[in-house]
């Protein structure tokens, strides 16, 4: 019986090497996963599930316990959605003018609701992980605010800015604050 991931590329026609480039990887970890000597971490694993189209899923490799690592996964990955919130207080108030009115206590409540959402959102989507995610997701609703809270007088050519210190800063602070 041959492996889920070598009849998949044997009928799509393709190579192992030209498979393993498709996924990011070297030919020999492909065929070790093949062989049976290798598991795929996870952000691999999810990459040959996408590239397979499902075709060869997460499951290949992880059997029944892949809801377990996916539950624990995610809350790894969960942001505090309070500290969060104070970063972004911070953050809104250096990208906005200086003599515009702080942000109201709901606006930055629902931001950084909608930025948790949207990070746990992309974690489905995307290999990116930590700040780099957080920025992916701090992006659109810091636009979002930019457009509907003109009080605010937010400058457009700060936002990029303000979301790269944002996700800095939360990663700086969340073991700060998580070891008390």
């Amino acid at each position: 019986m041959t492996h889920p991931l070598k009849d998949y590329i044997d009928a799509s026609a393709d190579t192992v090497a030209g498979f393993a480039r498709l996924v990011g990887v070297s030919r020999q970890t492909i065929s070790r996963i093949i062989a049976g000597r290798q598991s795929p971490k996870p952000d691999l694993a999810r990459r040959i599930a996408e590239a397979t189209g499902g075709a060869v899923p997460i499951e290949t490799f992880y059997g029944p316990h892949v809801e377990d690592l996916a539950i624990r996964r995610a809350a790894e990955d969960a942001l505090d959605v309070d500290l969060l919130a104070l970063i972004l207080r911070f953050v809104l108030r250096t990208i906005a003018s200086p003599s515009a009115p702080p942000p109201t206590d709901e606006t930055v409540s629902v931001a950084a609701e909608a930025v948790a959402s949207t990070h746990a959102a992309l974690a489905r989507v995307t290999t990116r992980r930590g700040p780099d995610r957080l920025v992916q997701a701090l992006r659109p609703v810091l636009e979002e605010i930019l457009k509907e809270c003109p009080e605010l007088l937010l400058r457009q050519e700060r936002l990029d800015e303000a979301a790269t210190s944002a996700g800095a800063l939360y990663f700086q602070a969340k073991p700060l604050i998580h070891q008390k």
